[in-house]
């Protein structure tokens, strides 16, 4: 489809398209609209748009987005080398490799179990040739820090377990880019970054498609950090605080769980309300290690207090058969001594361990009249050792 009318059509109802439509797209393309297919280069300018001004921006994202895709395939490369992350306190195994997108902003490292961990506010990469999102209201620029260390950690450590996730991770700061923001947000404002964001998402569609082949289902943990008051762990469900807080049998019962992330799991379990405050939820099991956590069995619900329920990422990547929650740690945690950080991590992946071998076992048997594929699944190809089955 030409990109002008693709673009017309989104934006027709607005004013904005009479004063930038017809020149800065050709600006961005070229002489002329070209096809959304076409991929642009990396160095090509942005359309000449007020990007402080909110709609402006709006539109500049959807364009970006869309010159930015070659038929939905991003730049996917593996990687001979190690892996690219570091780990605090264990050695990297030199037999994990990684797959990386355009410019190595990206990273996915397979892994073995039905867990599909995701870092996507912890990198550090700031290319000059990128430009940053502008500051306007409601648009965050700060990093979640040490969560790509902590997510590492977690995964070299879930893998003494036999439950190594599989890790994506995006290496480019947040004031480039928020792969944690859809298209009206604007998460975006370089074709570069645009790039990013297709290839951060189609890393994350790869890993759970691996998970859904091998083990039918799934969990998807989204981690994050916060700096709230309450200084609390708070896990995200896709509920809104406002629901958690009048929470019941009842209502639990309907449209709350189905449309939370956790849907999937609630069908099969149907106890929603045990799934994510009973003494086995996860918040249950980070209680019981002493943490201060919202939902869980003391702390049922914030009842005022600041949460974050969830973002783009939980949204897009759970469904019926890949559960997911979005894990918000505080600050205090996140920057605390090592030896802080090494036991969150120790008690994250016990934790972990517990509730994946709970609703997601890697038995290689029928449960539930379902079959599972395998018992430690390759993550590549046997017929293409360097693959992966998308």
């Amino acid at each position: 489809m030409n990109l002008h009318r693709v673009v017309s059509s989104r934006i027709a109802s607005r004013s904005l398209a009479r004063l930038v439509l017809k020149k800065d797209i050709q600006t961005y393309t070229g002489n002329g609209p070209k096809l959304a297919s076409d991929k642009l280069a990396p160095s090509t300018p942005s359309p000449k748009v007020d990007i402080n001004n909110v709609d402006a921006g709006r539109l500049l994202s959807y364009v970006l987005l869309t010159a930015s895709r070659k038929d939905e395939i991003p730049n996917i490369q593996y990687s001979n080398e190690p892996n690219s992350i570091t780990s605090s306190f264990y050695t990297p195994n030199p037999n994990v490799k990684s797959y990386y997108g355009t410019n190595r902003f990206v990273e996915y490292i397979p892994g073995n179990s039905p867990i599909v961990l995701a870092a996507p506010h912890g990198g550090f990469l700031m290319p000059e040739n990128v430009a940053d999102r502008p500051s306007l209201p409601g648009v965050r620029l700060l990093n979640d820090l040490n969560t790509h260390e902590i997510a590492k950690d977690l995964t070299e450590r879930l893998g003494l377990y036999g439950k190594r996730p599989h890790l994506i991770v995006c290496h480019l700061n947040r004031r480039k880019v928020d792969v944690n923001r859809d298209i009206h947000e604007y998460p975006f404002s370089s074709s570069e970054a645009a790039h990013t964001w297709l290839e951060y998402h189609r890393l994350v569609e790869i890993a759970t498609k691996q998970v859904e082949r091998s083990f039918g289902r799934g969990l998807y943990i989204d981690l994050h950090g916060q700096k709230h008051p309450e200084k609390w762990i708070e896990l995200g469900y896709l509920v809104h605080a406002s629901d958690l807080d009048r929470l019941n049998e009842h209502s639990a019962s309907g449209t709350v769980s189905q449309s939370s992330s956790l849907r999937g799991l609630s069908g099969r379990r149907n106890h929603f309300l045990d799934l994510i405050r009973g003494p086995n939820s996860l918040g249950g099991l980070f209680e019981r290690k002493a943490y201060k956590t919202v939902p869980s069995p003391s702390i049922p619900s914030p009842n005022g207090g600041q949460y974050y329920r969830g973002g783009y990422c939980l949204q897009r990547h759970t469904s019926l058969s890949i559960d997911g929650v979005q894990i918000e740690l505080p600050a205090h945690l996140r920057r605390g001594s090592m030896e802080i950080r090494n036991k969150l991590v120790n008690d994250m992946a016990d934790i972990i361990n517990h509730f994946v071998s709970r609703h997601y076992p890697m038995t290689g048997q029928e449960v539930e009249n379902f079959a599972l594929r395998s018992h430690y699944p390759l993550p590549l190809s046997r017929e293409y050792p360097n693959e992966l089955y998308v």
